[in-house]
């Protein structure tokens, strides 16, 4: 899954049970709580495609700001007060206000995924649903997120979770590494305890104020530096969004300071910070390198509202955000955020719609009732149990809540699934009969009924059923910038050598191409690395979020490697998908890349892309067991970047090189199935799996002339 669309910010901070006395509550802020309902709804309406919110994904950055204000004046307080901080009743009350609704959503997200989707769907959710456990996704997230073959699968349905697992880490470390700094530098006794109803001044605060400094500026550092070199790390990784938590923390600190503040400046100082935030919103979209400096704009936005609160309460946006719809919302934000995301995908698919604009829109809705219900019927009423009071109650309603969450994924992963009922099919024969066509097997499989009980992959090994250049390292990810050595298949001492040159659309013929080497007594050097188009041009990454500057790199090593072979045959590969769709950029690119390999090689082939689909081939099988059929394309639809394609396509041939179109390997003259014989084709939207691509050895050998020497 690209990067492109950030999750949902996640909502905290702790709330006493909403009455009629709330508004006079002590610490109670109308504003902050309007200003979750504005964060949260900037999330929620971007990821439901409202047009003119592509940068909604900025809210997650509003909530950890609040989240670091109010924390940490709920634990300075406390130090002013006592001396110390009861940890155990800290992080009580966060099992408490946080575990149970989490575990229910993922709980219903699992069962769900299993059945409004797939059983195999269910069982990738419960994958995440245990990283949930362990407040860990935000770390499997990023590590995909620099993983182009993960990067290419859709979102998780537990995705937004990964702003509560930076949070939950937080509140691991910052009570006790405030402790650590201002746990001896509190003004104990009577005048303490005075002091902590007026913003904790007794507590000698300096010290912690400059710990938060030397955060702030490390962490942004690391987050613009990292932004630039390894874009999902910096988004999802705790390092890189620290700085964001201290602002608040900071807030916090420097709360005497800020109430000191002109009232009219400080109403300015509101409104202000809240266009930055709606700025940030309207104007970022998926190209923003995120975070990096890029998230100061909303951060500064709400700490401005914040410190004007604190300084004009009532007055300013504070009266805005403070009306009662803001307000109670606001309330419902934490449920609001856990709810969305799961019913954006699984609403539509319960109900058999299109998740078009209105379609979503309604899903948000849902997802607003559900936060309502699971407010009424679980959060309070276990927040605030008298029989749960103790830390040592907390905490166990904490372990067991992670339990039955783990157990439950645990049951979803070992339940056996749903499997191919259909009769068996075997057309492996077909390859060994010289000459064969494949266009009458196409054909019957378009009207295909059940899945054939070999197919081949099974559903469940479709993703992994890579070509062995994965396993072998051989093919370069996003961000290795040198080829592999040595990386070669077919018969490693052949007389004759072939290239083979590309993206991952250039790996997935490995298998065949093996193969088929083998037989004719070739040598074939693997040359192949993640989204990088063998095209002598630079493109953007969509995954770093930046120039991909490893590919031109890495290309131009492969290219004077190439000169330096001097190989009988270069075959290349590459998505057109990447790049943009300017054709005729692209057209001088692969120009440019197929006349520098034609004076060095024999022959130049470039095979055409596959047919490409909108979602996973595998888990369309999956949802559709019964009638595969339902999973085939068509043809036109499968061949998109038309004018980009054809543009290549002519720049390969007029600069002396070949071009095997592939699709008749794949479509009849109308329709891409899905199944073909006994055979799953894709193990991704863009992929074949390694199993249809090896049983096209004859086919692709002939093609592009590898014969025995």
């Amino acid at each position: 899954m690209a990067v492109t669309a950030p999750a949902a910010p996640t909502p905290a901070a702790p709330r006493a049970r909403r009455d009629r006395a709330e508004p006079h509550r002590a610490g109670f802020r109308p504003d902050i709580e309007g200003l979750r309902a504005v964060a949260c709804g900037l999330v929620v309406l971007g990821h439901a495609g409202v047009g003119f919110l592509p940068g909604g994904y900025v809210g997650v950055d509003v909530f950890f700001v609040i989240s670091g204000f109010l924390i940490t004046s709920l634990l300075l307080r406390e130090i002013a007060r006592d001396g110390r901080v009861d940890l155990p009743r800290f992080y009580a009350r966060r099992a408490r206000r946080l575990l149970p609704a989490a575990a229910l959503v993922v709980v219903a997200t699992i069962a769900g995924a299993w059945f409004f989707l797939s059983p195999m769907a269910g069982k990738e959710t419960a994958v995440d649903g245990l990283w949930t456990v362990f407040y860990a996704l935000n770390v499997k997230l990023a590590a995909e997120g620099t993983d182009y073959l993960n990067a290419q699968e859709a979102p998780s349905l537990l995705q937004h979770f990964w702003s509560l697992a930076v949070e939950e880490q937080f509140y691991l470390a910052w009570p006790v590494l405030l402790l650590a700094v201002a746990g001896t530098f509190v003004a104990r006794g009577s005048a303490a305890a005075r002091a902590a109803a007026d913003g904790h001044p007794k507590v000698r605060t300096g010290r912690v104020a400059s710990v938060l400094v030397l955060v702030v500026a490390g962490s942004l550092a690391l987050s613009v530096w990292q932004t630039g070199v390894a874009q999902p790390w910096a988004y999802f990784g705790l390092h890189a969004r620290a700085w964001e938590l201290a602002v608040g923390a900071l807030l916090a600190v420097g709360l005497s300071a800020v109430r000191r503040l002109w009232t009219p400046a400080a109403v300015l100082l509101g409104w202000a910070g809240l266009a930055a935030l709606l700025y940030a919103g309207v104007s970022y979209d998926g190209s923003t390198a995120f975070p990096g400096h890029a998230a100061a704009l909303p951060v500064c936005g709400a700490a401005a509202i914040i410190a004007a609160g604190a300084a004009a309460p009532g007055r300013g946006v504070g009266r805005v955000l403070g009306v009662r719809p803001l307000t109670a919302v606001g309330g419902l934000s934490y449920g609001w955020y856990l709810w969305h995301w799961p019913a954006l995908t699984l609403l539509p698919a319960a109900f058999g719609l299109t998740a078009s604009g209105p379609v979503l829109l309604l899903a948000a809705a849902a997802a607003l009732v559900l936060a309502a219900i699971s407010l009424r019927l679980v959060e309070n009423p276990i927040r605030f149990a008298p029989s749960l009071s103790s830390p040592g109650d907390g905490l166990s309603l904490g372990f067991a809540v992670s339990s039955v969450l783990a157990l439950t994924a645990v049951v979803a992963l070992v339940v056996p699934g749903g499997a191919p009922r259909g009769e068996r099919v075997d057309i492996a024969a077909l390859a060994q009969e010289p000459g064969a066509s494949l266009q009458p097997v196409l054909r019957e499989s378009v009207d295909a009924g059940a899945a054939p009980a070999n197919l081949t992959p099974t559903i469940e090994s479709a993703k992994a059923d890579l070509p062995a250049s994965r396993a072998d390292g051989c093919h370069a990810d996003l961000l290795e910038d040198a080829p592999a050595e040595p990386c070669l298949y077919g018969d490693p001492a052949g007389p004759r050598t072939l290239v083979l040159f590309g993206d991952s659309h250039a790996d997935q013929w490995q298998p065949a191409l093996d193969e088929a080497a083998k037989a004719a007594g070739w040598k074939v050097v693997h040359r192949t690395k993640s989204a990088c188009t063998p095209a002598l041009m630079t493109i953007d990454s969509a995954d770093l979020g930046r120039e991909y500057t490893e590919c031109d790199t890495w290309r131009d090593d492969v290219l004077a490697e190439i000169g330096q072979l001097r190989p009988d045959l270069v075959v290349m590969g590459a998505s057109y998908g990447l790049g943009g769709d300017d054709a005729a950029r692209w057209g001088a690119a692969m120009s440019s890349t197929t006349a520098r390999l034609a004076q060095a090689a024999g022959r130049v082939v470039l095979l055409d892309d596959i047919p490409v689909r909108s979602s996973s081939g595998a888990d369309c099988v999956a949802a559709n067991l019964d009638d595969v059929a339902t999973c085939a394309v068509d043809r036109g639809a499968a061949t998109p970047h038309g004018e980009v394609a054809e543009a290549v396509r002519e720049a390969v041939t007029g600069a002396g090189g070949e071009v095997v179109r592939t699709l008749d390997w794949f479509c009849t003259e109308d329709v891409c199935p899905e199944v073909i014989g006994n055979y799953l084709v894709h193990r991704d939207a863009t992929h074949a799996t390694a199993s249809y691509v090896r049983f096209l050895t004859p086919w692709l050998a002939e093609e592009v002339g590898l014969t025995a020497a």
